[in-house]
């Protein structure tokens, strides 16, 4: 499979009132000079995203997928961060745990969402579609 990379901001360090500051220490009013207004918006633009570089830049992140399946919830990737902290500290006790505790939500959300797939489906063409997808790997 091909990885490919998002670009995204990162706001980790981001503190809202000195994002404010910086902006209203931004010499805008030099727009107010600029005849076209196309150029004018383009300055205006790169004044701000200039700031906003300061305080969100942007990251690179290699991914596998660029969207979460339809089935994902907020319980599994709360589950797994959890699951990868325990590995990362060495605790292998808990890490089991919520290694189970993932696979665990992970088959329940699928089957929830496939049973509803299914069961809303009029059509064969869909309901196969949807059957193909739980095991894409396979030939038929």
């Amino acid at each position: 499979m091909e990885h490919l990379s998002i670009e995204y901001r990162s706001f980790k360090q981001f503190d809202k009132n000195k994002f404010i500051e910086n902006l209203t220490n931004t010499p805008f009013y030099l727009i107010e000079s600029i005849g076209d207004v196309d150029e004018a918006a383009n300055f205006w633009y790169n004044l701000f995203l200039s700031t906003l570089d300061k305080h969100a830049p942007k990251k690179i992140k290699r991914v596998k997928n660029t969207q979460q399946p339809e089935w994902w919830t907020s319980d599994i990737n709360s589950a797994r961060h959890q699951r990868d902290y325990f590995q990362r500290i060495g605790d292998i006790y808990n890490y089991k745990i919520w290694r189970n505790k993932v696979t665990f939500l992970v088959e329940q959300a699928k089957k929830k969402y496939f049973q509803n797939a299914i069961s809303n489906c009029k059509d064969s063409k869909t309901i196969w579609k949807y059957v193909k997808s739980l095991n894409p790997k396979k030939s038929t």
